[in-house]
């Protein structure tokens, strides 16, 4: 799985590299895909974070951010969250299954940075050199 500066999520058979799917958005897309399950996130410059289904490339569901998201998603399989950043300056979790936002915190810069989850806490860096730590108990 890779996204391209065309806007689209692309899928290859590992065996004979020949492609399986793509998933179109409406802008270009620099984040790298997060899989789980049987399932992948990505997001776009259409200010979106797309799911899509690996067995069918079927899109699961989209949830739109108010910026940019370059960001590429990290999935917390306990429970069950895929988290993202936006240059709207905003942490962003949705629910893996649905992609009903669970929550959101403003850190009032761009966020590009991957997040990273460990334990019960989550680390992201903004764009202007601070790292943030929200913990479980920081969630909205």
């Amino acid at each position: 799985l890779v996204t391209a500066w065309d806007g689209a999520l692309h899928a290859f058979d590992l065996s004979s590299g020949q492609p399986r799917f793509s998933v179109t958005t409406q802008g270009l897309s620099m984040s790298s895909p997060a899989v789980w399950d049987d399932m992948a996130c990505f997001g776009s410059h259409d200010h979106s974070l797309t799911c899509v289904g690996l067995a069918s490339g079927q899109i699961r569901w989209k949830a739109f951010t108010g910026g940019i998201v370059s960001s590429s998603p990290v999935i917390v399989k306990d429970p069950r969250l895929v988290i993202v950043g936006s240059v709207d300056g905003s942490i962003y979790a949705y629910w893996l299954d649905s992609g009903a936002l669970a929550w959101s915190c403003f850190l009032g810069t761009a966020i590009t940075s991957v997040p990273v989850a460990l334990d019960r806490s989550l680390f992201v860096n903004d764009n202007l050199g601070t790292v943030w730590r929200l913990d479980e108990s920081d969630e909205p």
